[in-house]
């Protein structure tokens, strides 16, 4: 899913007229790239930690039963965060933020039930690379991407729905096809969004709860990339 920027930054947005073209950098705008950039790195040290403790303590069995409340429960907070974290105080919404990668990290913990660890940590390094690239390139880049971004979106509906379609057919083809079509989606939106990183912080003021929101974009974006990567390169054990 996207992250909804609530609507009273969306006007601010819009009239950032030096958008894509390299502006000078202010101490606000570089105040609010670094922290959206410590959330989410942050966010993703949660995710694997409680990962990586889920499948050291618990057994598969106790972590197959609590699966689905865990899902519940990680759907439920970032439903939340999407539509009332500009109600809710800068500290609360990171809290939030922080209780949904844990609770990711619990859902995520299966993939090392099912993949070798060490394809796992070479996903994880060509996630990491890319994210990297695509990140300074969004950042630094004088084009807009605004055009991309609406595209990348639209595919994501595209890739949702072929995911729900997949589960009845169990296409190890479609399976493919969808993997290849998602890494290039959230490749695009990695860019997409770090560019829009700067409009935020340049709109916001420096607004704490809008920093949260661009950083929880961001590691959905890494996320995301991160499985359909795990999908192409995984080892099944």
């Amino acid at each position: 899913m996207k992250i909804q920027i609530p609507e009273e930054y969306q006007q601010n947005v819009e009239n950032y007229d030096e958008f894509g073209m390299a502006p000078e950098r202010t101490a606000t705008v570089t105040s609010f790239v670094n922290k959206v950039y410590a959330l989410m790195c942050f966010a993703l040290l949660v995710t694997a930690g409680c990962s990586w403790w889920t499948v050291t303590t618990l057994s598969p069995e106790k972590i197959v039963a609590w699966m689905w409340p865990a899902m519940i429960a990680e759907l439920v907070v970032v439903l939340a965060l999407n539509f009332l974290a500009h109600k809710l105080p800068a500290l609360l919404a990171e809290l939030a933020m922080l209780l949904y990668a844990a609770l990711n990290g619990f859902t995520l913990s299966v993939i090392f039930l099912v993949y070798t660890k060490e394809s796992l940590a070479g996903a994880f390094a060509v996630t990491g690379g890319i994210f990297g690239v695509m990140s300074l390139y969004g950042t630094f880049t004088k084009r807009d991407l605004t055009s991309m971004g609406s595209l990348c979106i639209m595919a994501l509906f595209g890739l949702i729905l072929a995911g729900i379609v997949n589960i009845f057919l169990r296409s190890e083809t479609m399976e493919f096809v969808v993997s290849c079509i998602g890494v290039l989606v959230f490749t695009g939106l990695v860019a997409y969004d770090s560019q829009q990183i700067r409009r935020f912080g340049a709109a916001s003021n420096g607004n704490g709860t809008l920093a949260v929101l661009a950083a929880l974009g961001l590691y959905l974006d890494f996320i995301n990339l991160f499985l359909y990567l795990v999908r192409l390169m995984g080892k099944r054990k």
